[in-house]
């Protein structure tokens, strides 16, 4: 054992077991204390294990003496040798090797390790668990401090309190997940091992074999490698989850490691243990046969010396399947390299964070892709009794998501400030290997024998670069590139190609401004897919039809009909395999349909799909984070909102940096979110945030930019500070028309947002010619009653009123019309458009119509989730009308008390509705 000395404890029996004299202890475990004692007899050092007899049932001392006398029977230079079993004075003991040297855990720390050198050391680790497994024993507690490294250099396996024999491998009952400090767990009649280490099938009632050791030796070279174990979580609760759901966390340090180290961690840290290598020797082929390109390896121990017994140098043959050999040429050092300046070379804050990242995840792509590759490689093999075919569906999907990944290098090493924005995101968003597993039967290619392969394959390559361009943000440039494209491929007898050619063609489209020409091109795309049996593109060509029909032009029948389609064809390609976008498409024809609990259900369940598929970490989730967020906020749900867009904008600042302009968009939603929930310093706090991210990370006329700008002012409104909220959107005004022109559709909303503070500041005839030319430009670009034109009106008909015109009533009453038949019947907004249909009445002498009015806005306020203020304002308005119509004084003054109560409390964004109420009610106080 090692060399932790400290004198023995009194708690020892005495000084002598046996022939065995006790000089000092060495350390104590779940099952005994270890001393370092003298063999009287040979005149030799060696370490002690003392457990004592009362401890242990009949049952466990068989065991524990049969498992002692089979580890006595290995003999390997990488596991502890055990000289001797016996029982003395009522304890039971084990003599072993004694070793003068340090844990591996204390060497990993005692300073910074080339990966070389950790893995040299692993590598000689793994080789005693192999001769422990032909043993017929299983370790079940492997990590770096149960190994030890002597001062020779040489490793050793030791503490084999937990093992058992491959066929004692049932637990009798499951370990209960739970959050504390303890590491080690020894509780009678459970799972006993290191939670961190243990694999699943210790957590639960399962069987253990050597492919349980393997997970443990995975995640503890894992760590000493990377400086981090591959589970993260808050909770042992939330890393048992990350474990089962196989969501490693690869930390930054990864990256001067190579890539195919990773990989192979990866396959040992499955879940199941069927996926695992089948046994730890097969791991160390898998090793030897990746290390330096399979030539001769020679590996680095902690005193530079090459270590004998298998480990030393060797030559291995390359693997007819190895997924290594096919990545080889794809992502060379060289072209790593590449990126790596590409994106190192930019001057923008977050240069650096997405550099760092941006090569991990095309690292951690790599690994998957090359995973499997093998894997499909092998069960090709089996299945046809030869090396893997050249043509099959599943190697043709492979070498597509090839071909993707080396177009997005490709631009990646052009890089401009636009690619390292989207860097990152582009390389989390390569098609997953796992959808080759079962891929449209069509992906086999028996290409016709009139297409020329050098024009074929240069097709492919183009297409490649539209998809890299369009993910990098090069909308145009993808567009014109798929164009040609498209005209390039449609004389060839290559269906297939065409239809993945028009495809890209209308997502280049969509992403370039949505044009009208879409719908068309998106139809071909469908008809040329299912006529190739491309049952996966068709289903989501199909899907997006939804999208453009329902969302877009609101032809609901239409959608209808697609989602059928949608769902048909992606049952057809799997029926386990959920699909979110589907769901969130439909979710989103719920909402058009104004069936808003559906649509809630229907968000939500995009979500949980999505989390289900990738792992509730994984950027993919995000985009239904953002959707489901959004619906929120437009029904009225506040709180809710901010929950999800907090917890977001966590997410996105772990996968993107704290610099990003990315998560400037995020906050800047989120600052939104808060501004309507009435909490004003929160939301101008949120906002600067995210325009201190945007001024220095992008564009002056950037949308994100030009986004949080308008926020903000809105923020400052709602705070009085409406001189300063005016500067900063007429400064966006500006923006907006020198980057989309006079009237664009986002012209007109920043043209609403200036109402506001020139109706507060009372110059309403500005106002008015504002809104006006706002709902013209509105009523050219959104649909008849869309929520931006109803807002339009809405803020026309307040200044109208205040300026005399008589038909500011027929505006609001539109307004309420049209809001009744859209929202929710809680809606704030609803509430909102009779509130100020009540105000119309009131002065213009209705005061029963206003009275009703009123009535319904408190009570959908009182029902809904609005600040304070908010309601104390509506129930103000009501005691007026009340006290005005001479009916309720009693009530009217009871309402004014509580809003008054309320309004103290508000703060001084409310100050000037807490002096009329305080004015109103002294008035009318008998």
């Amino acid at each position: 054992m090692d060399d932790r000395e400290r004198p023995a404890s009194s708690s020892s029996t005495c000084a002598q077991i046996g022939h065995f004299q006790i000089q000092y202890e060495l350390g104590r475990g779940g099952m005994g204390i270890v001393y370092r004692a003298r063999d009287a007899r040979l005149g030799r050092d060696l370490a002690l294990k003392v457990i004592k007899l009362d401890q242990l049932s009949h049952q466990a001392r068989a065991r524990l003496r049969r498992e002692a006398r089979a580890l006595a029977a290995v003999s390997h230079p990488n596991v502890v040798q055990v000289f001797e079993i016996g029982e003395a004075l009522g304890v039971l003991y084990i003599a072993m090797e004694y070793v003068k040297g340090t844990t591996l855990r204390r060497w990993q720390r005692s300073g910074e390790r080339d990966w070389r050198h950790v893995l040299g050391m692993y590598h000689q680790a793994a080789a005693g668990l192999a001769a422990v497994h032909a043993a017929g024993l299983v370790h079940r507690d492997f990590k770096p401090d149960n190994v030890l490294v002597g001062d020779d250099g040489r490793v050793r396996l030791v503490d084999f309190g937990l093992a058992r024999h491959r066929h004692d491998g049932s637990i009798t009952a499951p370990i209960e997940i739970a959050d504390c400090s303890v590491d080690t767990i020894t509780s009678v009649g459970v799972a006993m091992g290191t939670p961190a280490y243990m694999a699943p099938e210790q957590f639960v009632h399962r069987t253990f074999d050597e492919r349980t050791d393997q997970f443990a030796f995975c995640v503890a070279l894992f760590e000493g490698l990377y400086g981090q174990r591959p589970f993260q979580g808050a909770s042992r609760s939330a890393q048992f989850m990350a474990m089962t759901k196989g969501r490693i966390t690869v930390p930054p340090r990864a990256e001067s490691s190579p890539p195919w180290l990773l990989r192979i961690l990866r396959r040992g840290l499955e879940a199941e243990p069927e996926k695992r290598f089948a046994s730890i020797s097969a791991l160390l082929s898998a090793l030897d046969a990746s290390c330096c390109n399979r030539r001769r390896v020679q590996w680095v121990v902690g005193t530079g010396l090459a270590i004998a017994a298998g480990i030393g140098v060797l030559q291995f043959p390359a693997a007819p399947c190895s997924g290594t050999t096919a990545w080889a040429s794809t992502w060379t050092p060289q072209r790593r390299d590449a990126v790596s300046h590409a994106l190192g070379t930019a001057t923008v804050p977050y240069a650096e964070d997405t550099r760092s990242r941006t090569l991990l995840a095309l690292d951690d792509y790599g690994a998957r892709w090359q995973e499997h590759h093998e894997a499909t490689c092998q069960a090709l093999t089996h299945d046809s009794g030869f090396v893997a075919p050249s043509t099959d569906a599943r190697t043709d999907c492979l070498d597509d998501h090839r071909q993707q990944f080396t177009a997005l290098v490709d631009v990646l090493t052009r890089a401009d400030p636009s690619t390292v924005e989207h860097a990152l995101a582009a390389a989390s968003q390569l098609p997953d290997p796992r959808l080759c597993t079962n891929p449209d039967p069509g992906r086999s290619r028996s290409r016709p024998s009139s297409v020329d392969p050098s024009a074929h394959n240069a097709l492919l390559a183009d297409l490649g670069t539209v998809i890299a361009r369009r993910k990098l943000g090069h909308y145009a440039a993808a567009r014109e590139l798929a164009a040609d494209v498209v005209r390039r491929a449609e004389p060839h007898d290559d269906r297939l190609l065409v239809a993945e050619a028009k495809w890209q063609l209308a997502k280049a489209l969509i992403a370039d401004g949505n044009p009208p020409e879409v719908i068309d091109v998106l139809r071909d795309a469908f008809f040329e897919a299912q006529g190739q049996q491309m049952n996966l593109l068709a289903s989501t060509i199909a899907t997006e039809l939804v999208y453009q029909y329902g969302h877009w032009k609101h032809q609901l029948s239409e959608a209808d009909a697609w989602v059928e389609h949608a769902r048909a064809l992606a049952k057809r390609h799997d029926p386990l395999m959920p699909v979110p976008r589907l769901t969130q498409v439909i979710a989103d024809v719920d909402l058009a349909r104004r069936r808003y609990p559906d649509a809630l259900v229907g968000y939500r369940a995009a979500l949980a799909e999505a989390r289900g598929l990738f792992g509730d970490d994984d950027p993919r989730v995000l985009r239904y984070r953002d959707s489901l967020a959004e619906a929120l906020l437009a029904m009225g749900e506040t709180d809710e909102a901010i929950e999800v867009l907090e917890r977001s904008a966590v997410l996105y600042e772990q996968w993107l940096g704290a610099h990003h302009p990315t998560l400037a968009a995020v906050l800047s939603n989120l600052g939104l979110a808060q501004q309507q929930r009435g909490e004003h310093d929160d939301a101008i706090a949120t906002l600067e945030r995210a325009r201190s991210i945007g001024e220095a990370t992008l564009d002056p006329t950037h949308v994100y930019l030009r986004a949080i700008r308008a926020h903000l002012a809105v923020s400052y409104v709602s705070k009085g500070d409406h001189e300063y909220a005016l500067g900063q959107l007429q400064e966006v005004l500006a923006r907006t028309i020198e980057t989309r022109g006079e009237d664009h559709a986002e012209v007109a909303i920043v043209l609403l947002n200036m109402a506001c503070p020139l109706i507060e500041l009372g110059r309403l005839a500005q106002a008015v010619v504002t809104l006006e030319r706002a709902l013209m430009i509105a009523e050219e670009h959104y649909p008849l009653g869309s929520a931006i034109s109803v807002a339009i009106m809405h803020a026309l008909a307040r200044a109208k009123h205040e300026l005399g015109h008589e038909d500011a009533l027929g505006i609001a009453l539109e307004v309420v019309e049209i809001r009744r038949d859209t929202l929710p019947s809680r809606h704030p907004d609803l509430a909102l458009a009779y509130g100020l249909v009540a105000t119309i009445y009131r002065d213009v002498g209705m005061l029963s119509e206003a009275h009703g009015a009123s009535e319904r806005a408190m009570e959908i306020y009182e029902d809904a989730n609005v600040p304070p203020g908010t309601l104390a304002g509506a129930r103000m308005d009501l005691a007026k009308i009340l006290w005005m119509r001479g009916e309720q004084p009693d009530r009217a003054r009871a309402l004014a008390n509580q809003a008054l109560e309320v309004l103290r409390e508000a703060g001084p964004t409310f100050s000037a509705s807490l002096d009329d109420a305080e004015r109103w009610l002294a008035e009318r106080t008998p």
